[in-house]
């Protein structure tokens, strides 16, 4: 019991120093925050809501167009391997937060040792034990601890919070990106709509113009000529409707796949005039709108990593303090392996070790 009072000591001896010598400061990151105008000089009226702060949800309105968002948000593939990296780095985040804790295990070994008659080993063995080979047993709980002196667990933490952190805003970007693309292939749908219904109108007046014109022309009062110009502006509108009904198929495809769907007729219950913005909104301060995009807040997080690793390097150049400690039960028989208090043993370890050549890896 001696012994395990005097590991005891040991340990908390070591804690205290650890604490005691906790003062690298962080690397602090400064950061310029400008004096920025209330409202921009070209906007006329105050900033009171931005649309950068609107929703998608709240800036389109069609219920079509919010049906494809949603199911393209749900099917799209890149959307998708983005959100399981976002759950990986939760995890990492998780396993970083307890790195300032000891390492705490648990063994249980056998062990049966037949060394050679004619060795020291042999002899003594046969001499001591009066047999030819020696048993030992063991089951112990192994502990290691290295103190947080210089702040190295604490910018390991700071790492994989950042990088977190980051692949959430790289998810914003890429549904940002699937939101974008959805809303200006289904707006372009219903322009081609508008152009279809425009060039249908022209052909029904196309088609009148010649009607008139070869009546004209049999009365004698016009020349053929007339009749082959009305013939073309009628045949180049067929050809502007057919066109037109393809473009109309190739988006509907296009967007039936980006919603993550074979591709299929998009139902349009709405005109391309009927379409509509939300009112009393301005688009705010250029900076603001740039600071909110997420790719910009993804470089910024980049650049705390960053400051981040800097302070792991320069951690690294200074002295590590590890503690190691074990204890269990020992024993060389069986028999006796778990009679308490003669089997029990322990030792504990403190060392500091400064690094001095590292092949340039702390340069």
């Amino acid at each position: 019991m001696k012994i395990l009072t005097k590991i005891k000591e040991i340990l908390v001896s070591s804690v205290v120093v650890a604490s005691a010598v906790s003062c690298m400061p962080k690397l602090a990151l400064d950061k310029i925050s400008p004096d920025l105008p209330e409202t921009f000089q070209y906007t006329a009226t105050a900033d009171t809501a931005s649309v950068a702060n609107l929703e998608w949800r709240q800036f389109f309105n069609d219920p079509i167009l919010q049906g494809l968002i949603e199911k393209g948000i749900k099917n799209n593939y890149d959307l998708q391997i983005a959100l399981k990296q976002v759950a990986s780095s939760q995890e990492r985040l998780k396993q970083a937060k307890y790195m300032q804790y000891p390492e705490v295990g648990f063994g249980v070994t056998g062990q049966i040792t037949r060394p050679s008659d004619n060795s020291l080993n042999g002899q003594s063995i046969n001499l001591f034990l009066g047999k030819s080979y020696v048993e030992d047993y063991n089951a112990a709980f192994n502990l290691s601890w290295e103190a947080d002196i210089w702040g190295k667990i604490k910018n390991q933490q700071e790492v994989s919070k950042m990088q977190y952190l980051q692949t959430y805003e790289a998810t914003k970007a890429i549904q940002t990106q699937v939101v974008a693309a959805i809303a200006q292939g289904y707006y372009n749908l219903l322009m081609l709509d508008k152009q279809l219904e425009i060039a249908k109108s022209n052909l029904e007046l196309s088609k009148n113009t010649l009607n008139i014109t070869e009546k004209i022309w049999q009365s004698g009062d016009a020349t053929s000529l007339g009749v082959q110009q009305s013939k073309a502006q009628k045949e180049y509108t067929e050809l502007l409707i057919t066109q037109l009904e393809q473009n109309i198929k190739i988006q509907e495809n296009a967007l039936s796949i980006l919603v993550g769907e074979n591709p299929t007729k998009i139902n349009r219950t709405i005109e391309m005039s009927d379409t509509s913005l939300p009112q009393n909104f301005s688009a705010g301060l250029p900076a603001a709108m740039v600071s909110r995009r997420p790719d910009v807040r993804q470089q910024e997080l980049v650049l705390l990593e960053s400051n981040a690793m800097i302070g792991i390097a320069q951690a690294n150049m200074y002295p590590a303090l590890k503690i190691t400690a074990n204890g269990g039960v020992n024993s060389f028989k069986f028999d006796n392996w778990f009679q308490i208090p003669a089997s029990l043993f322990g030792s504990a370890l403190g060392g500091i070790t400064q690094p001095i050549f590292q092949k340039r890896q702390l340069k």
